[in-house]
């Protein structure tokens, strides 16, 4: 029986691992080992437990990309092994293969490894990326099966399996095998739009194909499906090849809304996720019907073991999640998962108005979820909160038209006053349920003077 892992990443694109992903990250230095096990380490004594076999926590190391050099890999790696027998935790890592690639050194200067928006080869600008409220920029979208990338991908997957490799050796040498949880292959992996024109790519490596614009594929996004899935495939099989096992081998797709911005179709369909060379590994933050349309996806697909290699108890648009972190992990757990990767344990300010993300993911909600699940036990799914984020905008409107008279001809300006604070507080926080609930106490107060005028 497989052993079910609580993992938490721990972000590796500076020299400190709050600064996560974004502005701030260079990638032109990784954290030290001592950074990454004292962040590693309050993790284990805020929950205060590691588990045992069955249900162990651990540390995702990650972004690994190809902006990394040969040595900082190699040293993350060797560091993280030791950092995990140090501590009792499991360890994973957590591969980008295609956003952050233009400091290495074999895919610089070479046009043909940038991708294409139309079939006249007019190169992509930069990649989009919506990871905040206005859309942002990266290096351009690579072409997956250029020779220069393809050789370099072999290259680093190789280096990547070998070390893993060696070190997962030594923990099965030592019975400790069960302290290595995984390598993830790629972070939402798909073929970008152009930052500039907002168009499609995929033209590239469509050309490479044989496509033309006289004989284009019969259909366009099953063909750049494919382009997306090879390479993803590509990835694994160079990790295995060196030594990992496929059954330790996770890709990373977003295939459901789960209320992120941008365009949903830019992300490669369901069934990309599923191959005999990796296991299915998807972002699960709980959008309403999200988890329910990975389900579906895994029934098609025989329901293999599977992760949630993203995710935590919040939607990126600000809805609330599930009503206690139990209930998401239990949407996981007990529906085959055997990995759950946490986001935003420590990134970013502690304040939660500032921060909707920590305040569900370091709560004491969440940890009582946590160590639930690392105790054996079983994880109770209750039913989704019942919130529309549509039907509480439309609450917000109604009480800002009819606040004001209620005040005027009631009187009542202190009474309005603190459940508005209330309701301030708690959309600023990110706690829609509770602003939500405090928006009906508004509603509640001028239905009882309408009422009152009425008789």
């Amino acid at each position: 029986m497989d052993t079910r892992y609580l993992m938490f990443q721990i972000f590796t694109a500076a020299a400190e691992p709050e600064q996560a992903m974004g502005a701030t990250m260079s990638l032109t230095e990784v954290p030290e080992r001592g950074v990454l096990q004292a962040y590693a380490r309050r993790i284990k004594d805020r929950i205060g437990s590691t588990g045992d076999r069955r249900c162990k926590l651990g540390f995702v190391l990650g972004p690994i990309a190809l902006d990394h050099s040969d040595q900082q890999v190699s040293r993350l790696i060797r560091d993280a092994f030791a950092i995990a027998r140090t501590l009792d935790m499991a360890v994973a890592f957590h591969i980008d293969d295609s956003m952050f690639w233009a400091r290495h050194p074999g895919l610089q200067n070479n046009s043909a490894n940038i991708e294409c928006i139309d079939w006249m080869g007019t190169k992509n600008t930069g990649r989009r990326i919506d990871w905040g409220p206005e859309p942002a920029t990266l290096a351009p979208q690579l072409c997956f099966n250029s020779v220069p990338v393809v050789h370099a991908v072999k290259e680093r997957a190789g280096l990547i399996g070998r070390e893993i490799s060696r070190e997962y050796g030594l923990l099965k040498d030592e019975g400790r095998e069960h302290l290595f949880a995984g390598v993830i292959v790629g972070w939402e992996t798909m073929l970008s739009r152009d930052f500039a024109s907002g168009r499609g790519t995929g033209y590239c490596a469509l050309t490479n194909k044989g496509y033309t614009s006289s004989k284009p594929p019969a259909d366009m996004e099953i063909a750049r499906a494919t382009v997306v899935k090879e390479f993803m495939e590509l990835w694994a099989a160079s990790i295995h090849l060196a030594g990992v096992p496929e059954n330790l081998i996770y890709n990373h797709v977003a295939v459901t809304a789960q209320g992120l911005t941008g365009n949903r179709s830019d992300h490669p369909p369901g069934d990309t996720a599923f191959s005999d060379h990796y296991r299915p590994g998807f972002s699960t933050y709980p959008a309403p019907g999200a988890l329910a349309e990975i389900f579906a996806l895994l029934k098609q697909h025989n329901t293999p073991p599977w992760a949630s290699v993203e995710g935590t108890n919040v939607v990126p648009n600000g809805m609330p999640g599930e009503r206690t972190m139990e209930t998401y992990l239990g949407r996981m757990f007990n529906h085959g998962a055997v990995m759950v990767n946490i986001f935003s344990w420590g990134v970013g300010p502690e304040d939660s108005r500032r921060n909707p993300f920590r305040r569900p993911t370091e709560g004491e909600d969440a940890i009582a979820g946590y160590r639930l699940f690392l105790s054996g036990g079983r994880m109770r799914e209750e039913p989704a909160l019942p919130f529309s984020l549509t039907a509480f905008q439309t609450k917000l409107l109604d009480i800002q038209s009819r606040l004001p008279l209620w005040v005027q001809r009631t009187g009542r300006q202190r009474d309005a006053e603190a459940v508005m604070r209330r309701l301030e507080s708690h959309t600023k926080s990110g706690d829609l349920a509770s602003a939500d609930a405090a928006a009906d106490e508004v509603l509640r107060l001028l239905a009882s003077w309408s009422n009152t005028i009425e008789r």
